[in-house]
């Protein structure tokens, strides 16, 4: 066991980037924990209040307790949806593979230990959503000291029947199926499969967008748990929890608690050994047959004659495009999110004309002023911070990003080149809220006009300072895809800067003209762009001292 928990470290450090921590001067360390707890309490808060609701309508009818059903079953499902996500690049697509398999350690010890980072990999998530969720159920309810150690115990060992088997499945499956043993087909499937299933879940949600009542959401509630105890049967670890929770204070509690660490125990140890016996035969065949196609030399296209920009921006499109967890991450969120944000509110307010009306109405009253201008604009910068494109346009070539440093093409010129990708990405959600303004709000041409344009160089600035982030900080030593943007602290960076920047808008509120407000902002961000290229033309050769 002590071997499998060597290798569990060592793998979970070389996920990281190797960056030395000592480089890293205590005003970033600083920020970043600010970003963390900034998202942290942003993320919980909305689990918290979301729980506050349901919880308070079931303890009107003394249902409380079947909050907990729903609550495990919940978590359940969506650590089993994140599983068939992460265990595939991390069982199968993972770089530290090439290393792993040559070495004389035993196959069950390379699962066990990449169980391990699978498990711990979801403890974040369970920080941010279960913790909260539980501890609201515990506080609201007054329930004792000894519920919540239990809650903390619960929540370390819980992933760990989904997540084995879940892996278990996957590693059947790539034995015995050709299709799913190349790496880009079983990816896309997974982005379109994501793809459908959040449309899929904003058409449910639309549904019944009407308030309802409290006694409405119980029985709602009720309706939901009568549902999930059917499941109890197949799933006996949610069982042994909820009566764990619900029993805290007497032996029922904890003879269902050591039920549940037997379960957990014995789940990990049949599987791993299970699993073991078909894995490294399966890596193996993926990795000499997975990705051999055979594809016709086409003279004419290789040697095509382009310019150099255009070649340039063709190559960063198809390393978004071709990669399927570049694709998901960088580019899905940008065009998918502002639409899961802004159709269920245009859909409800369809539904009820008053209320639509009514926001015609109040947003005509501000229509002439600068609060119109900020509020949208604030907004728009909302959705930038899903963009991922541009932060991660250097970390995105790995090891390969020092090639960048030797083509005789301009380093300035080659920045402005990763950073249009990022640029185009973000005229989605602009284009999304002036077809709004246009088409539902009604609102007139010229404040139409001055988002375009306001929206747009805010854009340029932000696309122009997120790359130069990322070369002080590229995370170019990474195993798998996905640590890209899931591992990489530059997504904070940019969450701190954006919000930021909409702080300082606000102050922008305090012209009342909003033809000088819209004038002031522009020239502001249009010499901040002009000031931000000067400085990457001055220092490019600096700047890319830390690709290596």
């Amino acid at each position: 066991m002590k071997e499998v928990i060597l290798l569990t470290g060592v793998l979970m450090k070389s996920s990281q980037s190797n960056t030395k921590k000592h480089n890293i001067k205590l005003i970033s360390k600083f920020f970043t924990f600010l970003a963390f707890l900034f998202v942290y309490i942003y993320i919980a808060g909305i689990f918290c209040y979301i729980s506050y609701q349901a919880i308070n309508s079931l303890i009107l009818f003394n249902k409380q307790e079947i909050f907990l059903n729903i609550c495990f079953i919940g978590i359940f499902g969506f650590t089993i949806f994140q599983a068939i996500f992460t265990s595939l690049n991390v069982l199968f697509f993972s770089k530290d593979l090439e290393v792993l398999l040559p070495l004389p350690i035993k196959p069950y010890k390379i699962i066990m230990a990449k169980f391990n980072c699978l498990v711990i990999s979801q403890y974040l998530m369970y920080s941010v959503t279960a913790l909260p969720i539980l501890f609201m159920y515990g506080y609201l309810l007054k329930l004792g000291a000894l519920y919540y150690i239990y809650t903390v115990l619960i929540l370390l060992l819980f992933p760990i029947i989904p997540i084995v088997v879940i892996s278990l499945l996957l590693t059947i499956i790539m034995k015995f199926t050709n299709i799913i043993k190349n790496k880009e087909t079983v990816q896309y499937i997974t982005v379109f499969f994501t793809i459908a299933l959040v449309f899929f879940v904003q058409f449910l949600g639309n549904l019944q967008n009407e308030n309802i009542t409290n006694e409405e959401l119980a029985n709602k509630l009720l309706e939901v748990n009568s549902s999930v105890e059917k499941y109890f049967t197949f799933l006996p670890n949610i069982e042994s929890t909820v009566k764990t929770l619900n029993n805290y204070e007497t032996t029922e509690g904890l003879k269902n608690f050591s039920i549940f660490i037997l379960e957990t125990g014995v789940s990990y140890l049949v599987i791993s050994l299970i699993t073991s016996k078909f894995y490294i035969k399966t890596v193996n065949s993926i990795m000499n047959n997975g990705t051999k196609t055979k594809r016709k030399l086409l003279i004419d296209r290789v040697y095509k004659k382009e310019k150099i920009y255009k070649s340039y921006i063709i190559k960063e499109i198809r390393t978004l495009v071709r990669n399927p967890i570049f694709f998901m991450q960088c580019v899905v969120p940008t065009f998918l999110l502002p639409l899961v944000f802004l159709f269920p509110v245009i859909a409800s307010m369809k539904n009820q004309g008053g209320e639509l009306q009514v926001l015609i109405e109040y947003l005509n009253m501000y229509i002439n002023s600068p609060v119109a201008l900020i509020v949208i604009i604030e907004i728009l910068c909302l959705f930038y911070i899903f963009n991922f494109a541009t932060i991660t346009s250097i970390s995105r070539d790995g090891k390969d990003a020092k090639v960048i440093k030797y083509i005789p093409i301009d380093f300035n010129k080659q920045l402005t080149y990763k950073t249009i990708i990022g640029i185009g990405l973000n005229t989605f959600p602009l284009i999304y809220i002036i077809v709004i303004l246009k088409i539902v709000l009604r609102v007139n041409n010229l404040l139409v006009l001055y988002i375009a344009i306001l929206g747009s160089l805010i854009n340029i600035f932000n696309n122009f300072l997120l790359i130069i982030i990322d070369l002080k900080n590229p995370k170019i030593d990474w195993m798998a895809e996905y640590a890209v943007v899931k591992q990489n602290l530059n997504m904070f960076y940019q969450m701190i800067i954006i919000v930021t920047q909409m702080g300082i808008l606000i102050f922008a509120l305090t012209i009342k003209n909003i033809n000088i407000c819209f004038i002031t902002l522009s020239i502001i961000f249009t010499i901040l762009i002009i000031l931000i290229k000067k400085y990457t033309n001055k220092n490019k050769q600096k700047l890319f001292e830390k690709i290596y």
